[in-house]
């Protein structure tokens, strides 16, 4: 039987869904999420350790045979949750002016960015500012093009790099930790600029060598890797700063800025959720090409094409 979908892709909020969500309103859930990642680090017995992911994968549909390593290697949950996938399992698109898929998960959200607004869902707008933390930010990708991509529980965890260039920086937002699902796409209003989440700005296709600064200071096309936390999410990590998020209370927000850039190259690895959550990707670009097959409601795979920038 297929899951309903709204007019977007979107799945509709099942009946158990719904009460969940409501019962959360009352709950705290940022420490809520702490406590649940502290549980999810505790260490297992090896000769536990197969039976326990087994339980898990059969619970959240995660694929046991495309771990990186062997069941037993996995000291805790969180370890087994967040592990690699087998080398080769994800083949990188490599077409010239290319973005790939930052994550495996359903693309829920996509289209152009108006006068600074974007779709959670629909009737429901954001704006770009909002999800970036301010005005300035937001500038690079006036007219531009955005996706959301869902990931659950099922879907590989960890976000990768969508496009070749440079790391100009990231911000650290942090904010409440309401679910992403379903649920909550349709009942919280500016879900993903209220939620706790990690920017991540990319000058696309620099090679760190023009010389020169373009719009905003972006020498190419401007990049912005939203991950946005959620209910359990406990922690968002970067793969090349020490930030882990939600580890304490009363977390400030974040600003880095590297001089130089990081060069990275579309595929490479930017960071990993515990569970489930979302990317919001953004393209400072006015015109591009979205590749076949990308549409609101398919699945897609860290990896797989998802547009072109002339």
């Amino acid at each position: 039987m297929s899951t309903p979908t709204d007019a977007q892709g979107t799945p509709a909020p099942g009946a158990l869904q719904s009460l969940t969500f409501q019962m959360l309103h009352f709950l705290p859930r940022n420490a809520l999420s702490r406590a649940v990642g502290r549980l999810s680090d505790t260490w297992l017995p090896r000769s536990l350790r197969p039976t326990a992911y087994q339980i898990f994968a059969d619970l959240s549909g995660a694929k046991l045979e495309e771990a990186e390593l062997p069941l037993e290697e996995y000291p805790s949950v969180n370890a087994f949750f967040t592990r690699r996938l087998r080398p080769g399992l994800r083949p990188i698109d490599d077409t010239p002016r290319g973005l790939v898929s930052p994550a495996d998960g359903v693309v829920s959200a996509m289209g152009r960015i108006e006068d600074g607004k974007m779709m959670q869902i629909k009737g429901r707008m954001y704006e770009a500012r909002e999800l970036l933390g301010g005005h300035h930010d937001a500038l690079p990708f006036e007219d531009g093009h955005y996706i959301t991509i869902y990931l659950s529980p099922t879907d590989y965890p960890r976000v990768h790099h969508p496009v070749t260039g440079q790391v100009r920086g990231f911000t650290y937002n942090p904010g409440h930790l309401w679910p992403v699902n379903a649920a909550a796409v349709h009942n919280v209003d500016r879900l993903f600029c209220v939620n706790e989440r990690v920017c991540v700005y990319v000058d696309g296709f620099d090679d760190g060598e023009s010389g020169g600064e373009g719009l905003h200071g972006y020498n190419g096309v401007p990049v912005a890797s939203v991950m946005v936390g959620a209910t359990c999410v406990g922690r968002m990590s970067l793969s090349f700063d020490p930030l882990v998020t939600n580890t304490t209370p009363g977390a400030i927000r974040q600003n880095v800025l590297y001089a130089d850039g990081k060069p990275v190259r579309g595929g490479d690895e930017m960071g990993m959720f515990n569970l489930g959550s979302t990317v919001v990707l953004l393209i400072g670009a006015k015109e591009l090409e979205w590749a076949e097959g990308i549409y609101s409601g398919q699945k897609v795979q860290m990896g797989q094409a998802l547009c072109t920038v002339p």
